[in-house]
């Protein structure tokens, strides 16, 4: 898919916001209408997953993403390309977004991303989803000790420009 840099809007996949999915099931209406009513969601990719893997059928169809995963919404590329913006393990905890929330807060190295309170609150339900989602973690490290030996300070730390560093574990 092509992807220029650009904010876009969610397209939900019916029963995208009710349980068993978690990633948008508690999510506020207002959080869900800032998500599929603006141009709210940060997007930087040249390569996304084709909504057609979904879709019995189609050549593009995987039968092992689409045992995994639930599609929870979709998106349009530049290209008008479809592809999945948002997915959640059937059975793991595991979610997926083809977007970036954490970038709209802290990132000012453009001026095509959106800084409004709208997207500045998407953002803040994302961050608040995952450490929901990582508290319910009961791993502890033996020793203070121990655990100060996989802090994040102990990995490599990558200047991509812009001021912006990534570590990667």
């Amino acid at each position: 898919t092509g992807m220029e840099p650009r904010m876009l809007p969610l397209i939900f996949y019916p029963n995208a916001t009710n349980s068993p999915n978690v990633l948008l099931s508690d999510a506020p209406e207002s959080i869900l209408g800032i998500l599929s009513g603006e141009n709210s969601t940060l997007n930087f990719h040249s390569k996304g997953v084709n909504t057609l893997v979904y879709e019995p059928g189609s050549s593009l169809y995987n039968a092992d993403i689409a045992d995994f995963f639930t599609p929870l919404s979709q998106s349009i590329d530049t290209s008008d390309q479809h592809f999945i913006s948002a997915a959640e393990a059937k059975n793991a905890n595991v979610y997926a977004i083809q977007f970036h929330p954490e970038k709209p807060p802290y990132d000012f190295s453009s001026g095509m991303i959106n800084h409004d309170l709208d997207t500045l609150v998407v953002s803040s339900y994302f961050s608040f989803f995952l450490r929901s989602q990582l508290q319910q973690n009961l791993h502890a490290f033996d020793s203070d000790m121990q655990g100060n030996q996989y802090t994040i300070e102990n990995y490599p730390v990558v200047d991509v420009g812009y001021g912006v560093q990534y570590y990667f574990i």
